[in-house]
C-alpha cells in the first residue's frame, strides 16, 4: 500500500511539473498570438462584398425585371452595403436571369448620377427630408458596384456599359 501511495505521489508531482510546463507554454503562445493578431488587425482590412443581386438572383426560376433588381441594390445601399456585386455578364443562354446585366448597370449608373445631383436640390427641402436624401446620395457615391465576367466576351460587354457604371470587374 505504501508503494502505491508513493507511486501516486510521484505521478502527481510529474503531472504538476507537466501542467506548469504546459501552462507556461500556453501563456507564451497566447501572448505571441495576441501580439500577432493585433499586428494583423493594424495592417489588414476585411472587404465584405454583397453578392445577392448577382448570385442570389441568377438561381431564381422567375426572371425579375431590371427595375426590381435596381430597387434591391438601392435597398442594400440604404442598409449600409458599400461593395455590391450587382450583375454577371454571361451568356443569356446559360444564365437567363442575367440577360439584362447592361440594363441594370446602366440604370444604377443613371441613378448614381441623379442622386449626386439631388444633394444640390436637397437644400430647398425640409430638414428631415433633406437629411434622408443626402445620406442616400452620399452612400450611393461611396458604393462600389462590381460585376462578374467569366470570359473575354463578358468583359467586353461590361466595358460597353459605359465609363463609371462598373467600378470593379
Amino acid at each position: 500500500m505504501k508503494r502505491i501511495i508513493q507511486h501516486i505521489n510521484s505521478l502527481q508531482r510529474l503531472n504538476l511539473r507537466q501542467s506548469s510546463f504546459h501552462q507556461r507554454r500556453y501563456e507564451e503562445c497566447s501572448q505571441r498570438f495576441n501580439h500577432q493578431s493585433t499586428e494583423l488587425t493594424r495592417r489588414r482590412r476585411v472587404k465584405i462584398v454583397e453578392v445577392g443581386p448577382r448570385d442570389g438572383l441568377q438561381n431564381e426560376h422567375s426572371i425579375l425585371p431590371p427595375e426590381t433588381k435596381i430597387r434591391l441594390v438601392k435597398k442594400l445601399i440604404r442598409a449600409g452595403c458599400s461593395h455590391i456585386e450587382t450583375a454577371s455578364f454571361v451568356s443569356p443562354k446559360w444564365v437567363p436571369a442575367m440577360a439584362d446585366a447592361s440594363e441594370v448597370m446602366s440604370g444604377l449608373h443613371k441613378w448614381r448620377i441623379s442622386s449626386e445631383g439631388q444633394s444640390l436640390i436637397s437644400s430647398s427641402m425640409s430638414s428631415s427630408m433633406s437629411s434622408s436624401m443626402s445620406s442616400l446620395s452620399s452612400s450611393s457615391t461611396s458604393t462600389f458596384f462590381s460585376v462578374l465576367t467569366p470570359n473575354l466576351m463578358g468583359f467586353e460587354n461590361a466595358m460597353k456599359v459605359g465609363k463609371g457604371a462598373v467600378d470593379e470587374i
